[in-house]
């Protein structure tokens, strides 16, 4: 379990970063169309 952790945690952080970025990329066109 440790190490599942171990290796599950970058893939989850790389995922946290993709959607940040998805976030700030949507809140970016939605005040450029408004």
């Amino acid at each position: 379990a440790f190490s599942f952790a171990y290796v599950d945690r970058p893939l989850l952080q790389l995922e946290a970063r993709k959607l940040t970025v998805f976030i700030v990329f949507f809140l970016t066109c939605e005040f450029v169309i408004v």
